[in-house]
């Protein structure tokens, strides 16, 4: 398990937003986080699928595509929480 970043928003109980952690280089970044790569929680478990890698090289941030299955509410429970990826 790698760490994703930071979980900030939920939009449409479709997409989260990461804000991801530092990174030493958008190429070892890439290498690391592939797309379509599933993303859990802290407690393991699946919230969705890294959808894209978006913003500045500096800071960059990450849209995720949430599980049909995945509640509103643990969705709620995962803002402001580190987000990994398997």
């Amino acid at each position: 398990m790698k760490r994703l970043g930071t979980a900030l928003h939920i939009i449409n109980d479709k997409t989260m937003i990461v804000k991801c952690d530092d990174i030493k280089s958008i190429r070892s970044f890439k290498k690391q986080f592939r797309i379509n790569s599933t993303v859990v929680t802290k407690s393991v478990k699946s919230i969705g699928k890294l959808k894209d890698i978006i913003g500045p090289i500096d800071c960059p941030y990450a849209s995720i595509r949430i599980f049909k299955k995945v509640s509103t509410l643990d969705l709620k429970k995962c803002i402001n929480e580190r987000v990994y990826v398997q």
